[in-house]
């Protein structure tokens, strides 16, 4: 995968991200973002990859500060500090700063199980009886539903 094409942004990306905000906001929270505890430091590291990325790839819409704890959204106007104790999530930082669905899947036991995401556009599926599901089966489900 060529690093430049990793993220896009279109056209849309403001009112997809405000749309994810009033959802994330909404009683469709439970249902959209999800995460087992185990899953907090792939989300952060998640995070941390795109604090160093977004600002260097899209200039006009992201800055960080010089230790990379802090991106501000030019766009949104919001500020994430990653040294305040009461930050959100990582992963719905995350979820906040990109217009992509996020899922972390994590090795367990040798077997590659889901433990977090953030869904923004597909209510009809129901994403909490995958948790701990290895990814081939996910997979088979996901091609029979």
């Amino acid at each position: 995968m060529d690093i430049n094409q990793w993220i896009q942004i279109d056209p849309n990306y403001r009112q997809q991200i405000e749309l994810k905000k009033r959802l994330l906001k909404s009683s469709h929270r439970k249902d959209l973002f999800m995460y087992k505890d185990e899953a907090y430091a792939g989300a952060m590291e998640t995070l941390k990859m795109l604090i160093e990325y977004l600002p260097n790839q899209y200039p006009n819409m992201f800055q960080t500060n010089h230790s990379k704890t802090k991106i501000i959204n030019l766009i949104t106007k919001q500020i994430f500090n990653l040294t305040e104790s009461d930050h959100l999530h990582p992963l719905e930082i995350a979820s906040l700063l990109i217009q992509e669905d996020l899922v972390i899947m994590q090795l367990n036991s040798n077997l590659e199980t889901y433990h977090a995401n953030v869904i923004q556009y597909d209510f009809n599926y129901s994403y909490k009886n995958k948790f701990y599901i290895g990814i081939i089966c996910l997979f088979s489900i996901w091609m029979v539903t």
